[in-house]
């Protein structure tokens, strides 16, 4: 795999350097290969807030929690930052969250960050997931929310460095939104501690990579995820009646009760599953590409157009060939 950096994994190498307060916004709700050895295998995929998670404790960073207006404060992807966190804001852990509302000045989640980023004891980081909007129109507030919006802008300006082992860190604030004027201007407009940095779709270097990783192959080389795939295509397009349920085996049919006893039904699952490995490698890459991110990742088409930078009507049109062409080699007797 190469050592290609996306443009935004760039920009947030130069500016967490210098910005308290850092604004992700565009394609937040994707997944994104992780670019380097670290606290998670170089090109691991993983959604942007385990992005971040592993990308902040690999540059050094001890307290690092995420906020949303449902949960609070949490960490879900490893243990024991929440309750480090908890421990330095002084606040209760309850069912593996700090709950606060993002609403007034005292004894808020807005409070609770000033806490932490105004003190030099702790590298910390505060990922604020603003992609659900906690508010109707930015032009349109409530006073409460104002107060948290102007209590975020005073942490902006008193933000502290710590000393860590791995260097001089600063305290910070990622906002992710799904553009930045889901946020009042007056935030970060001329605020010279903010800086916006965008997230676009992945890049030709980016799909490349992906494709070339010694990962990628390991995708369809698994027998489960033979099974797990052929198994979906069929449930799929019986549920949209496509096929007649009379075409399909009876360990295929989803919801009914199979006709077989149980060692007929294994005789039968291990022929089927033999014959869908055998004809597996008929399959084109690109239908495997599809069938993998349609299933296994559970893409919606418009996200899996995206990352494969297609138009979503031209791959709908793939979806629907590689589909009729796994169906009908389950029916093939397979070669090696």
């Amino acid at each position: 795999m190469s050592d290609y950096l996306p443009k935004w994994h760039r920009e947030l190498d130069i500016f967490n350097k210098i910005k308290p307060i850092i604004i992700l916004e565009g394609n937040v709700l994707d997944s994104y290969q992780y670019p380097l050895d670290g606290g998670v295998p170089k090109g691991s995929v993983l959604r942007l807030e385990q992005y971040l998670h592993y990308y902040f404790k690999d540059a050094g960073y001890q307290d690092i929690v995420f906020f949303d207006g449902i949960r609070g404060f949490y960490n879900t992807c490893e243990e024991g930052y929440l309750q480090s966190f908890a421990d330095l804001v002084n606040a209760t852990v309850s069912e593996q969250h700090i709950h606060a509302d993002f609403k007034g000045r005292n004894g808020t989640a807005a409070s609770i960050i000033r806490t932490a980023i105004t003190q030099n004891t702790r590298a910390t980081v505060v990922v604020m997931n603003f992609a659900s909007r906690y508010i109707t129109s930015p032009t349109n507030m409530e006073q409460s929310e104002i107060d948290s919006y102007t209590v975020l802008l005073q942490v902006s300006m008193d933000a502290k460095d710590v000393r860590t082992p791995s260097g001089i860190l600063k305290n910070l604030v990622v906002i992710v939104a799904n553009k930045v004027n889901d946020i009042p201007a007056w935030f970060y407009l001329d605020n010279p501690n903010v800086k916006n940095i965008m997230l676009h779709t992945p890049s030709k270097e980016e799909r490349e990579q992906l494709v070339k990783s010694v990962r990628f192959p390991s995708f369809f080389a698994n027998d489960i995820y033979v099974l797990s795939v052929m198994r979906s295509v069929v449930v799929d397009y019986r549920r949209r009646r496509l096929l007649p349920l009379s075409d399909l085996e009876p360990d295929e049919v989803a919801g009914e009760d199979v006709p077989l006893s149980p060692v007929e039904e294994e005789v039968e699952r291990r022929e089927r599953f033999e014959r869908l490995r055998k004809n597996l490698h008929k399959l084109s890459e690109t239908d495997r590409i599809i069938l993998h991110y349609l299933y296994r990742e559970d893409r919606t088409p418009e996200e899996l157009a995206a990352l494969l930078g297609i138009r979503t009507a031209s791959l709908r049109t793939y979806i629907s060939r590689a589909k009729k062409r796994a169906i009908r080699l389950m029916n093939e007797e397979g070669t090696e």
